[in-house]
């Protein structure tokens, strides 16, 4: 094999390492892919310090070489976050992560910022918090059946009234999706005025 030939496999081993790290984030594969990233860094040390006669070959592979480092410093700040419990692994199939982690209590809350208005409209805000929301239930192992967006909005606006009764109908709110003591709920509280 010749060196654009192992270039080529060390982009397509790069690319399905990429995959099977975002799998093994997602729980598809149990296991990370050891075996691959020890190919790849194999075939980055044999050209690693290689006199490259063709530039356009060693721009490529300085470039590949490049983008693994900065996919190896992502793969290990998301493994640590899993190992500190502070990963959310997916959410309305996207990714959602780093949870702030309140020590004292051992409680998590993934802070939503959806004002209440956009709780109200049923816009986006909803949306992204009926998502936390049903995510946090689900590793509590609390049931999903029978939660609706309609059902959540309902309730969120019957507790924006009565909030407004005690701080005036202008009230801006914030929402939070929190895991305490097991269970998921979502508080609601008046933004603080700066």
């Amino acid at each position: 094999m010749g060196v654009a030939e192992d270039i080529d496999l060390l982009e397509e081993k790069i690319g399905r390492l990429k995959t099977d790290y975002e799998k093994h984030f997602a729980r598809l594969i149990k296991h990370e892919p050891v075996k691959l990233r020890g190919e790849v860094e194999r075939l980055i040390l044999r050209y690693y310090g290689y006199n490259f006669t063709n530039t356009g070959l060693r721009f490529r592979f300085n470039n590949l070489v490049s983008r693994y480092n900065t996919y190896k410093q992502y793969w290990a700040r998301i493994l640590r976050a899993i190992e500190e419990g502070t990963y959310d692994r997916t959410v309305g199939g996207r990714r959602v992560a780093a949870m702030k982690k309140k020590a004292p209590a051992q409680e998590m809350s993934a802070a939503t910022s959806a004002s209440g208005a956009d709780a109200q409209r049923g816009d986006g805000g909803l949306a992204d918090l009926y998502e936390r929301y049903v995510e946090a239930r689900r590793r509590c192992n609390q049931p999903v059946k029978g939660i609706s967006r309609e059902k959540l909005e309902a309730a969120l606006r019957r507790q924006r009234q009565l909030i407004e009764k005690k701080y005036g109908p202008a009230v801006e709110l914030d929402y939070d999706v929190k895991i305490e003591g097991g269970k998921a709920k979502i508080s609601i509280r008046p933004k603080k005025k700066k």
